[in-house]
């Protein structure tokens, strides 16, 4: 998503260093580090840090990965601690646009990001699961893949 993103004008929070690393050079992009405890196996943040930081800031947009997409229990992971970071996140955001493969929807992980009513857009990759799909869609969020389009 970060590689996506790279050619345009944004002011940027990443929850990873592979998002940080990503944006870096590009110069229309001005990062703010949310800081905190790495995660070294996903490079995220965690802790008080950037709990903070998303209390302290407002965000136009939150691109929200995850673990599952679960037409009940909403957004999910399965690191307690990113879900309290991502939480804290969506918070600070006015729009939340999800991002997950295809084989995330209609899976639920362990702890819960946020609610289906939260979400303004699902992005995916491929065409998901149609009975996941139709219900995510009776929740009132957009589902759309670039392949579609």
């Amino acid at each position: 998503m970060a590689k996506a993103m790279a050619d345009r004008r944004f002011t940027v929070s990443p929850l990873s260093l592979h998002a940080a690393f990503a944006l870096s050079t590009q110069p229309g992009i001005q990062l703010v580090m949310p800081g905190g405890q790495g995660c070294p196996e996903e490079l995220s943040f965690h802790g008080h840090a950037p709990l903070q930081t998303f209390k302290d800031l407002c965000f136009d947009t939150f691109v929200l990965a995850c673990c599952g997409v679960d037409p009940v229990q909403g957004a999910t992971a399965y690191d307690l601690d990113d879900v309290q970071v991502k939480r804290a996140a969506v918070a600070a955001a006015q729009r939340v646009v999800l991002v997950a493969t295809a084989d995330k929807i209609g899976r639920a992980a362990l702890g819960r990001i946020c609610s289906l009513e939260e979400v303004a857009l699902l992005v995916t990759d491929a065409p998901a699961d149609p009975p996941a799909v139709e219900a995510l869609r009776e929740r009132g969020v957009e589902v759309v893949h670039p392949a579609a389009d």
